[in-house]
Order: structure tokens, then C-alpha cells, then sequence
């Protein structure tokens, strides 16, 4: 039957000293907690606060400045001020950041302020050497016979958690009861200097030189002999052990308070000084904070003393060289092995049961009793202190793993034979050689189910005659230990964990994947939490983070994690042939570590349910540092920023973990683990807010966080104003740069198409001055010739046809004349004007009716662009009154914002498909209407069938975009004329 570990004494706390070397101020008299949850120090040498990180100094600013630095007592108030006593007298009171002073002439105590209390009506006390005083509004009044308070000091002042007021005089003690107006004595005598707490129980101890240190009982009691405690700060655990700074002998001790006589030096369970590593000797404040945490000040720096969840067990004989085994049985308890002898553990520490011939490397408990242990190369039966050697294997080899089947039959790993099991009497071979040797770990599953871990990380489970593997080489690497678990088979391996449940593989991730390195142990709690011991420690997961759903997202599961910093005396042993952690009867978890043997309670385990206070420090743009005041407005050119924060986690403030985001820079949360700054570098102006999250050794999260509000100032250059003025010169830049590249394109077409006139111009001179005049004479000369003829005469008919064949030619000629100086005759007149002409002049001798519609506002055209409009028209109305045989034709000039429409319609025989399609051979009207269209980025649409008329329509766009279009096509062509 195991016991629990006796009770831990101080040097099984964790315990951490800060000297001056260290940071830590010296001189240290007072210390008490803010609501802000810093630790506060009063030093005869001034305040300091201290977040578990680092010390600072805390000065009053000009004008604040009280007469003296020699602060002898503190107090925070339940509004959250800190209460600041002096030794030469007076008090000061922090409040929001700002001091407030109180002298004589606020009758403040003149003499040396031993400590603050507030009873429950919410009053202010002050026990000083000089008088018991109370804050009234803005004044310290001196209490004395009219509160029933008949001594002219008082030693120490304390309120119990009903709110009375407990008073020790050099005296006696007084107590001012809840709705009392008066102090009643309490009987109970003191000597100078005395000191009093109330316990968990709101019982009232009180500690003095002359009568010691005992509960408060209302009789007077006779001088104690020495030795005896004098303590002269008390503070309780949760155990109900009693600490205190010993004012005799010096240095902190932790005792029993069940006597109810005065407590004596055997009541004292541990007593630590400075050969021990308290800070100093001489010490006298004593503070326990909000987190269960014990501070110690000492004129020569801090000590914290931190409840440890992990306890080792004092045995330095389990630190061995070549490991050893440990496991538990129902019959005998918990098993460990030292070499050679196996020991039952129980509260008295271990018994020796055996000792076998050879060390032992591995045990496998049974539910009778005895237990099978692998020592050498043998497996023997260990029963009441005796053992005996098991048949050996049916071949030569070694034996290498065992582990306890559910039918209460053994299975161990041969390294020549694979599998064997042992029935009580022989050994029976399993697999038939389908096993192979050199696994690493073995476990036997409650369901039949061998299971085998293999360096290379492969898993095997042989069931049934059935063999299975598993592939776990990303998840574990070498498997180290296996263990059956409510959330599946769990495999533990150098570089991870896995589970393996309904016959797939999932990896276990924690958000530090380094503290599931190396695992070798692992157990489990009734209620299915799993502890995992390793290289980096013990990690706790919970078990409702261990269905599948969750493992198969490889989402990281939520892990406490134990380590050093909680009593672990070392790391789970590497090379251990069985599980280094088991679970006890009583549901305590044992490890087995390379400096010895550790238990954890998990029934007791302390964990720390305060979110840890978060605040911002200060705010650095560049080498410019600012006060981190919400608002604040950093100076332009202000890129790079460095802002620093902090969490009061005051108990481990080394497992605080960090997470922030810069609102409008940052999409999501950064981690920064326990790192206590941010840096960002290439910041533009503008607003931000940063906020910091923070959550305590225990996982528990401040989501409030803190946050901080700022601005980077733009320069002008960066404004938004600049920017769009900017935007809009470049604008203007390139549309000016547009606008002369149009106009110079527009003047080259304009001189191109202006040299096309006239080119066309001289070609109808020359032929009208030159060809048709030469042709004219020809005629006259051969009608000449031909009058001199005989009318009968056959020559004189012939050149009578030819004559008139010249006619012709001369009438086409002028036609061909008329046409090239069409344009420049109409040069001056508007697009209905022009048309209007030309509709006259093609309708005389013919009884078409022709009319021009106008509808909107015609627009100033270019005189090119309107000259190849005009000659598309001509075109259109020439071959109208030539070919359609119409009646009647009309031109409809329309005008929109953005384009100029002309449709030609007519009434006559319309033009055959095959016509419209193709163009008719040796013309090419139809074809040289769409070639000017394009010339001008126009559409030109065309619709006609036979008896039903024709329609034409030109759509000319007016906007810039379709001039530039027309424009490039222009030069185009123009460069493709060249390149010809």
C-alpha cells in the first residue's frame, strides 16, 4: 500500500532570489500587490515595482516629492491606491499615477508608519510608533479614549474578513468590532513589537517577543522560556501551514499550526535562510499574492517561494547511470528497481522486496501478487521477496520487452524468436516468424492485441493470426513507448506523438511541438487526461481535446506543461526498456526521471485561475520614445516602432505567453510566446491600435488584453491631398502630351488630305487644259476631213461613227472633270447645303423628288473629315439617280452628343443580292464607300433588295476616342504609302 509523500518542505518550493546583482533593490520593508498586479517594494532608499521580469523605480514627479525615501510600510486600498508610511513619519498615497503627500500639518503620524488596514465600513488606519490614526476626508485624525483606544502607539494594524479592525498596542490587543463605535480590549497581552493575521478560518494569530506565537484566545498568558517563535510577518497556506520571518534566528519557517499552545521550534516543519538561498537573513515583510505566490523581502533583495505541482521523491538511490524500472501493482503498489533490487514505495519511503542476480531493465506486474522482471537475459517471477528464473526461450537469444497480458499470461520480445508468450508453464511462439525482432517498445491492449513500436517508426499490432502496420515515421520518429488510453492507442516517439484509433493515424500538435520531444512515458487519469513525460518535460492534455475529429484537423490541442520550474527533479529517462510513467492507485502520477523519482497529484494540483493584468509600456517610433497614452500622435517620418509591454503573472512569469496585432496593419493575432515586445519596421501613417493578449502558466487567457491607440503624422508628400494633386498633374502632363500629339497627327492629315485636293485639282486641270482640248482640236480636224466627203461616200460614214464615238469620249472626259472639282465646288457650303446643290443639280431633267432633312445642330467639321463625307453622299446619290430608277430620294442628316448620322434612302429597283455582296465587275463604288468609312472610323451599313428600295446609313463618331482611332488608321496608311 503506497502513502502519499510527506509534506513538502521549503526546499521543495520552487524558489527564486533576485539580489541587487540581480536588479532587485535592497533595504526592502514593505511589499504589497496592486490592482494592476505588480508587486510593490518599499526600500529605505524609495518605491519600486516589480512584474515578475524586471524592477523598476517609481519617483513623484516635482512638487509630489515627500520628505523622506525611507518607506517602512505599504498598503493597497480597495479603490486600488497605493498607501505609502515613512520611518521619519508622514504618509503618501499613489493614486492614478500622481502622488499626494501628508505631513504634520495634515496630522499625519510623525512617527515611524508600521502598516495601513481598512475595517468594513471602508475607514483608512495607520499604526505608527507615535499613534493609532485615521484618514477623515483630507485630514489624519490621532484615535485615542474616544474610540475606547487607550495606548499612545500601535505596533500593527489588520482587518479579518468580516471587516473588524485588529489593533496590537505594546500591550494589549484591541479589536473594533463591525458597527462598533468604540475599541474593545481583547484580553490578550503582548509585548513590543507584536504582530497579527488572521488564518484561513478568519481565526487571529498573534506573534510577540514575550509569549510567542499562538492563536489569539483572550487570556493573558505567562512569559514563554526560550526558545520560542517571534515572527514578524505571518502569512497562511492553503494547507493551513503557517509562514513567517522569524525576527530570533532569521530567515523564513513554515510550521504546523494544529497545537494550541504557542508554537515551538518542533512545530516547525522547514526553515530556509540565506545558506539556503534566501536572499538574506534579516528579513521582515512576508506577502502571499492574488496567485498563491510567497514573497520574502530581506535588506538584501527578493525571494519568491512558488508551490510546486511536481514533488521529488527523496531517494537519491533512483538516480542511476543505467536507469531503472518502474511500475505499479495493484497488490503491492508502486515498483521501481535500483540495480539489482526491486523496491515497493509507500510514504515511508522504499522497501527492498528482491534482489535478483543481474539488473533489472524492465518489470510487468500481475494481478496476484508476483511480478515478472527482466533482468540480463532472463525474465524471473518475483513472489513475496523470493524469485525464480522462467523456462528459457526454445532457442538461443536474448530476451528484450515484456509486458502483462489481460489473461494474466506474459508476452516478451526475443530477439531471435520474435514473440513469445509465457502461459504459466512454456512458451508459445506468436506470428510464426511474421514478427520481427529489434522493436523498441511492446504493449499488450486489454482487447488481445500485441502492439510493437520499431526505431524506424513504424508500428505493428498483431491480432487474431492478422498482422497490421502503421507508418508513424513524420508523427514520432523512433517510438519510444506505447500506451493504451480511452482516446485510442497512443504512441510516444523521439520527435512526436501519435494516436492511432479505428485503425488510422492521427498526430497529436501542441502549440510547442518541442515539448513532445523525446517521450518515453505515458499515463492516464481516470477521467482520460493523458500525461506525456519527456526530454522537455511532462505535458497534460486534456481529454476532450482528443477526439478524432480534432486530431484528424492536426489542430493544435490545448497543453499544460510541467517542467523544472514546477519540481521536476529532471527529464524522463531515454533509455528505458518499459513506460518511465505510471498511474497509482490513488491516482497519483509517478516518474521516472534521470535525477530520480518525481509524483504528481493531479487531484491537487494547483493551478493559478487569474488572468494575468496586461499593460503597455511605452511606445519607441525610431529613437524617439513616447508616453503610451491612448491618442497619442507620432511624428512624421516615424517608420519604424518598437512597443513594449508586460503581463503581471508574478508566479511564473517566464510561461506568460503573448499574442498582438497591429489593427490596420495586421489581418491576425501574432504569437510571440513570452516575448514582451513588438517590432515593425516600414509602418505608413495613419491610425493604428495595438493590442496584446496574455495568458498565465495555466493557459488561462486575458482576453480584455490592453490597447493602445496612435497615429503616424504623413507628410505632406504623403497626404492624400498630395497624392491626388500629384495624380492629377500627371493627368494633365499626359493629356497635354495627348492633345499635341493629336494636333500634330491632325495637321499631317490635314496637309496629306489638303495635298490630295490639290493634287486632284491639277489632274483636272491638266486634263481639262491639255487632254480634252487636244482631243476637242482632233474632232474639229477629222469633221474637217469629213465634210470634205461625199455624203454617200463609205469613208465619210466612218469618221461620221468615229466622230461620234469621240463625242463620247469627250462628254466622259468632262463627266471625269466635273467629278474630280465636285468637292472644291462644294468646298464652302455645309454638309445639307452641299448635298442639297447636288441633289438639284442630278435631279434636272428628270422627274425625281429629292429632299434634305436636318434634324439637331450640325457641328463644325473638319474640312477633311467633312470632304470624305461629302464624297461617300455623292457617291450614294450619284449612283441613285443613275441606276436605281427611283422617284423619289432623301438625305437625313441627324446630329447626338457623340455622333453624326446621314441616311440615303430611294424608292427604285434596289441592287441585286449577288451585287450587294461582291460589287459589280469593273466598279468599285460599293468597295470605295467602305474604304473611306474606315478611313474615318465610321460605320457604313448598307440595305437593299430588289423592288424594295435601298437604305444607306453612315454613323461618323464626334468623340476623342474615336478621333484617335481615326487618326492612327490615317497614319497607317499614311506610313504604308510611304513604305511603298
Amino acid at each position: 500500500m503506497t502513502g502519499e509523500p510527506a509534506a513538502p518542505d521549503l526546499a521543495q518550493y520552487h524558489h527564486t532570489a533576485w539580489s541587487p546583482q540581480h536588479g532587485a533593490p535592497a533595504d526592502i520593508w514593505a511589499l504589497t500587490q496592486g490592482h494592476d498586479g505588480y508587486l510593490w517594494l518599499g526600500t529605505g532608499h524609495g518605491l519600486y515595482r516589480f512584474d515578475g521580469v524586471r524592477f523598476s523605480a517609481v519617483s513623484p514627479a516635482a512638487g509630489e516629492q515627500a520628505q523622506t525615501n525611507n518607506i517602512t510600510a505599504l498598503y493597497t486600498a480597495r479603490d486600488g491606491a497605493i498607501w505609502i508610511g515613512y520611518y521619519l513619519g508622514g504618509v503618501s498615497v499613489l493614486r492614478t499615477g500622481r502622488f499626494t503627500h501628508y505631513g504634520a500639518a495634515d496630522g499625519a503620524p510623525a512617527g515611524m508608519v508600521m502598516g495601513f488596514a481598512e475595517d468594513g465600513a471602508g475607514r483608512l488606519w495607520a499604526a505608527s510608533y507615535d499613534a493609532l490614526s485615521r484618514l477623515d476626508g483630507n485630514r489624519w485624525l490621532r484615535v485615542g479614549d474616544d474610540w475606547g483606544y487607550p495606548a499612545t502607539r500601535a505596533d500593527f494594524v489588520v482587518a479579518d474578513a468580516a471587516g473588524a479592525l485588529w489593533v496590537a498596542s505594546p500591550q494589549r490587543v484591541h479589536v473594533l468590532r463591525p458597527g462598533a463605535a468604540r475599541f474593545e480590549d481583547t484580553g490578550e497581552a503582548v509585548a513590543a513589537i507584536a504582530s497579527l493575521m488572521p488564518d484561513r478560518t478568519d481565526t487571529m494569530w498573534v506573534s510577540d517577543s514575550r509569549y510567542g506565537t499562538r492563536r489569539l484566545g483572550g487570556a493573558t498568558r505567562m512569559p514563554l522560556p526560550q526558545p520560542f517563535l517571534h515572527l514578524a510577518w505571518m502569512r497562511f497556506d492553503d494547507d493551513g501551514r503557517l509562514w513567517g520571518t522569524d525576527r530570533a534566528t532569521g530567515g523564513l519557517i513554515r510550521a504546523r499550526t494544529t497545537s494550541t499552545a504557542p508554537l515551538a521550534p518542533a512545530d516547525v516543519e522547514a526553515k530556509i535562510g540565506e545558506a539556503d538561498g534566501l536572499a538574506s537573513d534579516h528579513a521582515i515583510p512576508l506577502y502571499r499574492d492574488a496567485e498563491g505566490n510567497f514573497w520574502v523581502g530581506t535588506n538584501l533583495g527578493l525571494s519568491r517561494f512558488r508551490y510546486n505541482n511536481v514533488r521529488a521523491f527523496p531517494d537519491g538511490r533512483f538516480v542511476q547511470r543505467f536507469g531503472y524500472a518502474l511500475t505499479w501493482s495493484p497488490a503491492l503498489g508502486v515498483l521501481a528497481s535500483v540495480d539489482r533490487t526491486l523496491h515497493a514505495i509507500d510514504g515511508n519511503g522504499a522497501r527492498a522486496l528482491a534482489t535478483l542476480p543481474q539488473r533489472i531493465a524492465a518489470l510487468a506486474p500481475r494481478r496476484d501478487g508476483t511480478v515478472w522482471a527482466l533482468a540480463g537475459n532472463s525474465i524471473y517471477r518475483v513472489d513475496d521477496g523470493r524469485f525464480e528464473a522462467l523456462p528459457p526461450a526454445p532457442a538461443a537469444g536474448d530476451f528484450a520487452l515484456l509486458a502483462p497480458m489481460a489473461d494474466g499470461g506474459l508476452v516478451a520480445l526475443h530477439d531471435a524468436l520474435g514473440l513469445l508468450r509465457y502461459d504459466g508453464a512454456a512458451w508459445t511462439r506468436l506470428g510464426e516468424g511474421r514478427i520481427e525482432p529489434g522493436a523498441s517498445a511492446l504493449l499488450a491492449a486489454s482487447d488481445g492485441t500485441v502492439w510493437l513500436g520499431y526505431p524506424n517508426g513504424s508500428v505493428a499490432a498483431w491480432k487474431d493470426d492478422r498482422r497490421t502496420t502503421h507508418d508513424l515515421r513524420a508523427y514520432t520518429g523512433v517510438v519510444g513507448v506505447l500506451h493504451e488510453s480511452t482516446a485510442g492507442l497512443i504512441v510516444g516517439g523521439e520527435r512526436g506523438v501519435a494516436a492511432i484509433r479505428d485503425g488510422r493515424a492521427h498526430a497529436v500538435r501542441i502549440d510547442d511541438a518541442a515539448r513532445l520531444r523525446g517521450i518515453t512515458g505515458i499515463a492516464d487519469e481516470t477521467n482520460g487526461d493523458l500525461w506525456l513525460s519527456g526530454i522537455a518535460g511532462v505535458v497534460r492534455l486534456r481529454a476532450n481535446q482528443l477526439d478524432a475529429a480534432r486530431l484528424g484537423a492536426d489542430a493544435p490541442v490545448d497543453a499544460r506543461v510541467f517542467d523544472a520550474a514546477d519540481g521536476l527533479p529532471g527529464v524522463a529517462l531515454q533509455s528505458a526498456a518499459a513506460n518511465t510513467a505510471v498511474r497509482d492507485g490513488a491516482g497519483r502520477l509517478w516518474l521516472a526521471t534521470n535525477h530520480g523519482l518525481a509524483v504528481v497529484d493531479p487531484a491537487k494540483l494547483h493551478t493559478n485561475p487569474v488572468p494575468p493584468p496586461i499593460e503597455i509600456l511605452g511606445i519607441r517610433g525610431g529613437a524617439d520614445a513616447f508616453t503610451p497614452r491612448d491618442g497619442v500622435a507620432l511624428p512624421q517620418g516615424t517608420s519604424d516602432l518598437r512597443i513594449d509591454y508586460t503581463a503581471l503573472s508574478l508566479g511564473n512569469p517566464d510561461r506568460v505567453r503573448f499574442r498582438y496585432r497591429l489593427v490596420g496593419l495586421d489581418e491576425r493575432w501574432q504569437e510571440a510566446g513570452n516575448r514582451r515586445e513588438a517590432f515593425y519596421t516600414n509602418i505608413p501613417p495613419g491610425s493604428y491600435a495595438f493590442e496584446v493578449q496574455a495568458a498565465n502558466d495555466a493557459g488561462v487567457w486575458n482576453t480584455t488584453g490592453a490597447r493602445l491607440a496612435f497615429s503616424i503624422t504623413p507628410r505632406f508628400t504623403e497626404t492624400r491631398w498630395f497624392v491626388a494633386l500629384t495624380a492629377l498633374g500627371v493627368v494633365a502632363m499626359l493629356l497635354v502630351f495627348y492633345l499635341r500629339r493629336v494636333r500634330l497627327a491632325a495637321d499631317k492629315v490635314r496637309v496629306r488630305l489638303e495635298e490630295r485636293h490639290l493634287e486632284r485639282e491639277r489632274i483636272a486641270r491638266e486634263l481639262h487644259d491639255t487632254l480634252l482640248q487636244s482631243v476637242h482640236g482632233l474632232v474639229l480636224r477629222f469633221q474637217a476631213v469629213a465634210n470634205r466627203l461625199s455624203d454617200g461616200d463609205p469613208a465619210r460614214a466612218a469618221l461620221e461613227s468615229a466622230l461620234d464615238r469621240a463625242d463620247g469620249v469627250i462628254a466622259e472626259g468632262r463627266d471625269r472633270v466635273r467629278a474630280l472639282r465636285a468637292s472644291q465646288a462644294h468646298a464652302m457650303l455645309a454638309l445639307p447645303e452641299a448635298f442639297a446643290a447636288l441633289g438639284a443639280e442630278l435631279a434636272e431633267c428628270t422627274h425625281v423628288e429629292f429632299r434634305v432633312v436636318v434634324e439637331g445642330r450640325m457641328p463644325e467639321l473638319d474640312r477633311a473629315l467633312r470632304d470624305e463625307i461629302y464624297c461617300i453622299g455623292r457617291e450614294m446619290l450619284t449612283n441613285a439617280f443613275r441606276h436605281s430608277e427611283a422617284t423619289r430620294i432623301e438625305v437625313e442628316i441627324s446630329r447626338t452628343r457623340r455622333h453624326l448620322r446621314l441616311r440615303f434612302r430611294d424608292n427604285g429597283r434596289g441592287i441585286a443580292e449577288d451585287v450587294l455582296q461582291q460589287g459589280r465587275a469593273g466598279h468599285w463604288g460599293l468597295a470605295g464607300m467602305q474604304e473611306r468609312a474606315q478611313a474615318i472610323a465610321a460605320q457604313f451599313r448598307l440595305w437593299s433588295g430588289a423592288g424594295r428600295g435601298t437604305e444607306a446609313e453612315l454613323v461618323v463618331p464626334l468623340i476623342r476616342g474615336s478621333l484617335r482611332e481615326r487618326l492612327r488608321r490615317a497614319l497607317q496608311e499614311w506610313r504604308s504609302a510611304h513604305e511603298h
